[in-house]
């Protein structure tokens, strides 16, 4: 064992101290105002999470599993938020010419920012048929899926509740329903196919996102652009049943053709992952650390598996 050096320094009343700058951090003493200073307005770094780690790990596992989770909670409420609050300001104020390329560029600006914001925290999922799908493929367990879709159907709730107490459930808050030129069949069609394909890009560049990295959010996010502005006249383009959901249950409203929105995107969830184990064979460990977020810790876990 090599002992790291240090030095015998007499002070002026002739008592022994030891120099501790060629002290290693980690042996570095977690008292003194100067390490307070830091924690509080840097935050911890490398060093304190290892401690952390190792002398309360049911703690440090909590408060990285509750971050992830919040993150969770604020992405998806601000995507039903942008998403249901663009379709419900065109309602409010027809003579503002808010036309499909609006939406669509709200919904693909609010997911991309959100997946870079969120990505490395928790995977920035938002949907549950992501999470589903993550969970399908292996990688991502079960009780992690039913924790996730549970902060998600929170998070798209609370938005409606906000767009309700700022709006007074007027236009049904931006909820998502069939056109009257179109059947419920039609619109159940159409959610299953900008489903699959919005959940096929998530899962693909998950698989390479150690090749595109952070861009894939960019990929994600035009993704589900283009399917806002194909499907939106048609069926709400929602693709995302909590997206649906929230508004519906504060609104008490649409609750008739809601079984399109909820079958629909779950069975285009279905049909990606098969179509992906079709495309690529088995599931690598980037595609874990991409669906749990792009933390050192998610690394090491898989890793370890």
């Amino acid at each position: 064992q090599i002992v790291n050096p240090t030095t015998v320094i007499i002070n002026n009343a002739g008592q022994e101290t030891i120099d501790d700058t060629l002290l290693n951090e980690d042996d570095r003493p977690r008292s003194g105002y100067r390490y307070w200073l830091r924690r509080a307005f840097v935050g911890k770094d490398g060093i304190d999470e290892e401690r952390e780690k190792e002398n309360h790990p049911w703690l440090f596992l909590f408060k990285q599993e509750l971050g992830r989770h919040l993150g969770e909670f604020i992405g998806t409420f601000f995507l039903v938020f942008f998403i249901a609050g663009i379709q419900l300001n065109q309602s409010r104020n027809l003579n503002d010419q808010i036309g499909n390329i609006d939406k669509g560029m709200t919904a693909s600006l609010i997911l991309t920012g959100l997946i870079f914001c969120f990505g490395h925290v928790s995977g920035a999922h938002f949907n549950p048929c992501v999470t589903l799908g993550f969970m399908l493929r292996g990688a991502f367990h079960f009780w992690e899926t039913c924790t996730y879709i549970l902060v998600q159907f929170a998070g798209a709730v609370t938005a409606a509740a906000v767009l309700d107490a700022l709006f007074t459930d007027q236009y049904g808050l931006g909820m998502t329903i069939p056109r009257a030129t179109i059947t419920d069949k039609v619109a159940f069609g159409i959610e299953i196919l900008i489903t699959f394909i919005l959940i096929t890009v998530v899962l693909t560049t998950a698989q390479n996102v150690q090749i595109i990295g952070a861009t894939s959010g960019i990929a994600v996010g035009s993704t589900f652009g283009a399917c806002e502005l194909f499907a939106w006249n048609f069926t709400g383009a929602s693709a995302n049943p909590w997206r649906s959901l929230g508004p519906v249950i504060i609104s008490g409203e649409g609750w008739n053709s809601y079984w399109v929105y909820i079958v629909g995107p779950l069975v285009g969830t279905l049909c990606a992952v098969v179509g992906q184990r079709i495309l690529i064979n088995g599931i690598t460990r980037f595609e874990s650390a991409a669906g749990k977020g792009h933390n050192k810790h998610s690394r090491k876990r898989d890793k370890i598996k």
